[in-house]
C-alpha cells in the first residue's frame, strides 16, 4: 500500500464537497418559506424577505453550475491549489448553509455565506477557465 497522487484525494474530495454544498443550496431554495417564517417569527411581511432568499439561492445555485461545468470539462481539474481552495471553501459553505437553516439565522446572514464560500469560489472557477480555455496557459 503506498502514496496516493494529489490528484486521487482531492478530486474526489472537491467532487464531495460541492455536491454536499449544492444539495444544502437547493434543500434552501426549496424551503425558504419556512425558513424565511421561522427567522422572522410573528412580525412583518414575507414576500420581501422570501425574494430576496429565492435569488440569493439562485445566484449560488448558478455559481456551483458553473464550478461543476468547470471540473467536468476537465478545463480546471488539475489545477492542485484551485481544487484545494473548492475543497475548502465549499466544505465550509455546506457547514455553514446548514447552520443557517438549522439555527434559524436572519436572511441577511446568507449573503456573506453567498459572497464568500460561493462567490469566490466562482471566480477562482471562471479565472482558472479563462486561464486554460482562452489564454491557454500551461498548467
Amino acid at each position: 500500500m503506498g502514496f496516493r497522487q494529489a490528484e486521487e484525494v482531492i478530486l474526489p474530495a472537491r467532487f464531495l464537497t460541492t455536491v454536499a454544498h449544492l444539495v444544502t443550496v437547493i434543500a434552501v431554495l426549496d424551503g425558504r418559506e419556512y425558513f424565511v417564517a421561522r427567522s422572522m417569527g410573528a412580525n412583518g411581511s414575507y414576500g420581501k424577505e422570501n425574494k430576496q432568499l429565492e435569488v440569493m439561492a439562485c445566484v449560488a445555485l448558478a455559481c456551483l453550475v458553473v464550478e461543476f461545468l468547470g471540473l467536468l470539462s476537465g478545463l480546471t481539474i488539475f489545477m492542485r491549489g484551485l481544487n484545494c481552495f473548492h475543497t475548502f471553501m465549499h466544505f465550509f459553505g455546506a457547514v455553514l448553509t446548514w447552520l443557517f437553516m438549522e439555527e434559524h439565522w436572519k436572511i441577511d446572514h446568507y449573503i456573506p455565506i453567498l459572497v464568500v464560500f460561493n462567490g469566490l469560489p466562482f471566480l477562482g472557477e471562471v479565472l482558472g477557465i479563462l486561464a486554460v480555455g482562452v489564454l491557454k496557459l500551461p498548467l
